[in-house]
């Protein structure tokens, strides 16, 4: 299904938490049998969410999602803004895996904050709020696996 701007809000079905939110002005949309979506956006912006609700705002060039996975990819002129404490994080790619709480950014990726920038890397992997980011080898145990970028 080819849609014109819309918004869309994907939530945990088992807890009715939100998990985010995204904006588009055009999209191809796709509804499997089982009553599953995914699809890709152009011109995105929306919201990430933690445990606590709403962690971090985004804009990218695009979006994709599956539903059946809990995560959104997000490319091209990414960057993600948290509010507290501010902090910005810029990119050429991040995927939000819902599922390990855990932002995944690739490509000249650049954290700033009131008090310092860090940056480029190659890859950092941060939580929503992005009060916590690491390389993705040294990132706390338990937060999500590595070979889910391999499946992209």
């Amino acid at each position: 299904m080819e849609a014109s701007r819309g918004e869309l809000a994907r939530t945990d079905p088992g807890t009715g938490r939100k998990l985010w939110t995204v904006q588009w002005s055009k999209a191809s949309l796709d509804y499997g049998a089982d009553g599953s979506f995914g699809g890709t956006m152009v011109g995105v912006r929306g919201a990430l969410f933690g445990r606590s609700g709403e962690r971090s705002l985004f804009e990218a060039d695009r979006a994709e999602a599956r539903q059946k996975e809990d995560w959104l990819k997000l490319s091209g002129r990414v960057r993600l803004q948290a509010q507290d404490p501010p902090s910005s994080l810029r990119c050429d790619e991040v995927l939000w895996d819902a599922a390990a709480g855990t932002v995944k950014a690739r490509g000249g990726v650049v954290l700033e904050t009131a008090a310092y920038s860090v940056g480029p890397f190659p890859e950092l992997w941060a939580t929503p709020d992005l009060t916590y980011f690491s390389t993705p080898d040294l990132f706390e145990a338990g937060r999500g696996g590595k070979e889910r970028w391999n499946k992209r």
